[in-house]
């Protein structure tokens, strides 16, 4: 006879084989409580069909002690620990990805068989970006521009012309004057790069926060000692300093593929 803490340590999958093992209806949507109550109550011999789940159980979960162990249910690949991933997928995909208001990332992939169908060893290959933020639509879209790349890239940067916009990326090559799509992006959206224009009430500050928040900064001493038009031309002229020092400091985004 089987106890009813034997019964509460399966799952609940478990007790619903055990249960349809053994010619017992139940309700597909009852609890593991009710289910272990109903095994209970049947007074049916069910502890050939515990041992069984169990063993089962163990052989697949890597638990297996090396008595126990069975050659059928080894793995049929074993990967090294500094296994490298494959290089491609032999999927066909473009993603797009934005990294800021300015900048985006593509990175795709061609499989074999559309590579040699459109011939593409001696054709030169273009991205095509479309602003779709007004119509969602790349047929009727805002404005397009194309991007010249290296035809063995993978990946690639891409200078984007408006910040706060929705961008959607084709990948393909001209014939003659029409360009051939093979790939199409998901949609992105690029953030903005200044301060939003939406103002909710839910987020304003009170008198009293504002004022805290001066202090807190110090800007209240500054209000008292240059008054508030010369503090905003101060605040101004720093924030210019800090924005030419960043684009001397920082490097550009490559444009070209990484390696």
């Amino acid at each position: 006879m089987m106890e009813k803490e034997d019964l509460v340590s399966l799952s609940i999958s478990e007790l619903k084989k055990i249960a349809t093992g053994i010619g017992i209806k139940f309700d597909q949507k009852s609890k593991k409580s009710e289910l272990v109550e109903i095994l209970l109550k049947s007074g049916a011999n069910i502890k050939p069909f515990v041992e069984k789940t169990e063993l089962i159980q163990d052989e697949y979960s890597g638990n297996l002690s090396s008595n126990n162990f069975k050659d059928d249910y080894r793995p049929s690949k074993v990967y090294k620990e500094n296994s490298e991933l494959p290089k491609s997928y032999g999927k066909n995909r473009l993603v797009f990805m934005i990294r800021d208001p300015y900048w985006a990332f593509a990175y795709w992939e061609i499989s074999k068989e559309v590579f040699d169908q459109y011939q593409l060893s001696d054709k030169e290959m273009f991205i095509r970006v479309y602003d779709i933020t007004t119509t969602d639509k790349v047929d009727s879209a805002d404005s397009f521009f194309d991007m010249k790349i290296d035809s063995s890239a993978s990946n690639w940067y891409i200078k984007l012309p408006q910040p706060n916009r929705k961008y959607v990326a084709d990948y393909g090559f001209f014939k003659e004057t029409y360009y051939v799509s093979l790939l199409r992006s998901n949609v992105v959206m690029s953030p903005r790069d200044d301060i939003s224009d939406q103002i909710d009430a839910e987020w304003s500050l009170t008198e009293d926060q504002f004022r805290q928040i001066l202090k807190a900064s110090g800007a209240d001493q500054m209000f008292e000692q240059i008054g508030s038009q010369e503090l905003m031309k101060f605040l101004a002229g720093n924030v210019s300093d800090n924005e030419s020092s960043d684009s001397l400091a920082s490097p550009s985004s490559p444009f070209g593929p990484l390696n």
